[in-house]
């Protein structure tokens, strides 16, 4: 059984093993389509998306909130 998929991750020489779906279905088998994501990639668009300023968001940034 694969339970593991290399898959490319930013800043690392080589690929890292990423779990696969634990259980294959014969019509809709499952995949790893992406990478996740690195801690913090989309901090930026979910504080825009919850109503936060460009301004307030780079406030957060320079006192390490986020």
């Amino acid at each position: 059984m694969d339970f593991l998929q290399k898959m490319d991750f930013p800043g690392l020489k080589s690929q890292i093993p990423i779990n696969t779906t634990p259980v294959k279905l014969s019509e809709t088998p499952g995949a790893i389509r992406q990478r996740t994501a690195k801690l913090g990639e989309h901090t930026s668009e979910i504080l825009d998306a919850l109503g936060y300023s460009l301004d307030e968001i780079s406030e957060m940034r320079d006192a390490r909130v986020v």
